[in-house]
């Protein structure tokens, strides 16, 4: 599976499926303050999962603590006004 965080990954997987990777090319797209509702909503789901899945990590206290009030509250960081998210996108151009 190849998930959201793969597009490094790309071209090597690409070329083990027996393609020939002509070139490739990534770009980071950043989404500041303040977001787009799509984007509101996609952050604070995805804040949503990580909080979901701490407890199941051996972390600090206080980063337990973090991500305990980011799933109580996960909008405080998405209304900051400093807020950003940062996405990096991964074209590979490939013959067979």
């Amino acid at each position: 599976m190849l998930g959201t965080d793969c597009g490094s990954a790309l071209p090597t997987r690409l070329r083990q499926a027996g393609l020939e990777v002509i070139r490739r090319k990534g770009w980071l797209v950043e989404r500041w303050a303040t977001a787009p509702r799509f984007t509101h909503d996609y952050v604070r789901d995805l804040l949503a999962y990580f909080a979901s899945v701490a407890p199941g990590y051996a972390l600090p206290d206080a980063d337990q603590a973090y991500w305990r009030e980011l799933r109580e509250r996960p909008d405080r960081l998405i209304d900051d006004p400093d807020f950003c998210y940062r996405e990096f996108f991964v074209v590979a151009v490939c013959r067979i």
